[in-house]
């Protein structure tokens, strides 16, 4: 058995869903975030699990041994799929790790589940590392198998061809299906040390309600970018060279605009490969 089922679920408003996975791809953490906050901010529950048995490598992967309560636990690499209730309508949130193996069988078994669930839409999120000053908004860009959603959602496009991770093998297999899917990708600056970069879940959090029609709830993601902005100039301060290299990034950012940074995305997934 492959996924496990939790509880059957044949009544959800209107539903839409949110794909991200932890590894590559997920650079300072903020796809994953994204997802882990909505799970976090709202009503939800798993209703379904992807057994990890067939797609992961625990020689590269290891599971991790726990103590909970004084017994012994081990924790395995999880794909979950959980409920999210929205005011307006409900999301199904798949929060998971890239895995190593069988990447057509694994896309097939997350595409029926959402097929069963009835899901009317979909948006995947990531993130990358560029030439980016975390002094400017974090910039977003998209990839659909639908090129007018783009256009609809006044996103930047992207015209990389060459090896992708686990979101791009997703956004094209919802073609076959039929249901409407959007990559989100934003820029994470590459000389940030800290694992967590929230600017970037913030403006992806942003997006995906934009994109979804859906009025999330993001003001403490805001705080929260705004502290580690705050926080990161201070730390900053008494590093000259490093300073000096974020105003030539800012001059890039305004003198080549989003062109630069269509770039640099293309170069990460060429590279990251």
């Amino acid at each position: 058995m492959t996924i496990l089922w939790h509880t059957r679920v044949n009544d959800l408003r209107q539903p839409a869903a949110l794909l991200a996975f932890a590894g590559w791809g997920d650079a300072g953490r903020a796809a994953t975030s994204t997802a882990r906050y909505l799970l976090d901010a709202y009503p939800s529950r798993v209703v379904a699990e992807i057994s990890p048995d067939l797609f992961f490598d625990f020689t590269v992967r290891r599971p991790i041994t726990y103590l909970d309560d004084g017994v012994r636990r081990i924790s395995w690499p999880e794909t979950n799929f959980s409920v999210v209730q929205l005011p307006d309508r409900d999301l199904v949130v798949v929060l998971g790790e890239e895995p190593h193996l069988r990447w057509p069988t694994f896309t097939d078994i997350i595409i029926d589940a959402l097929v069963e669930l009835e899901v009317q839409e979909a948006v995947l999120v990531g993130a990358f590392l560029g030439e980016v000053p975390h002094t400017r908004p974090t910039p977003i860009f998209g990839a659909t198998g639908n090129p007018s959603l783009l256009k609809q959602h006044r996103l930047n496009s992207t015209n990389y061809q060459g090896p992708t991770g686990i979101v791009g093998v997703l956004t094209s297999a919802f073609v076959k299906p039929g249901i409407p899917a959007t990559a989100l990708w934003g820029a994470v600056p590459h000389y940030i040390e800290d694992p967590d970069y929230a600017p970037a879940t913030y403006a992806l959090a942003g997006k995906v309600s934009e994109v979804l029609r859906i009025n999330l709830s993001v003001g403490d993601l805001a705080a929260r970018s705004l502290e580690f902005r705050i926080a990161l100039d201070a730390e900053l301060e008494d590093q000259p060279d490093v300073l000096a290299h974020i105003r030539r990034l800012e001059a890039n950012t305004e003198e080549f605009g989003q062109g630069s940074l269509v770039d640099e995305i293309e170069r990460y997934l060429q590279e990251g490969n």
